[in-house]
């Protein structure tokens, strides 16, 4: 088994502490022959006060074979943080 994972920044907002978040996107996938078995998400930070949420997280799929990681961070802060994307693909 492999752990695969990709990240994204998701940048400070002029919005930040209203209750709207910027959210950004991102997927990783497992290479040809793999098949993704599980996924997750992170976060750089883990300080009290951030509102660093993940909106959701999915399996890729195709064909009906799952085949990477999908998910959707959000952040309700005044500052950049990085949101990653994990799966384990085997």
């Amino acid at each position: 088994m492999t752990l695969r994972q990709s990240s994204i920044s998701v940048p400070a907002g002029p919005l930040a502490h209203n209750g709207l978040y910027l959210t950004r996107v991102i997927q990783v996938r497992c290479h040809p022959g793999e098949r993704a078995i599980s996924g997750g998400t992170r976060w750089d930070s883990d300080k009290d006060g951030e509102e660093l949420t993940t909106v959701y997280s999915r399996p890729v799929m195709e064909n009906g074979v799952p085949v990477g990681w999908r998910a959707r961070g959000g952040s309700d802060i005044g500052a950049a943080r990085v949101f990653t994307v994990e799966v384990l693909c085997a």
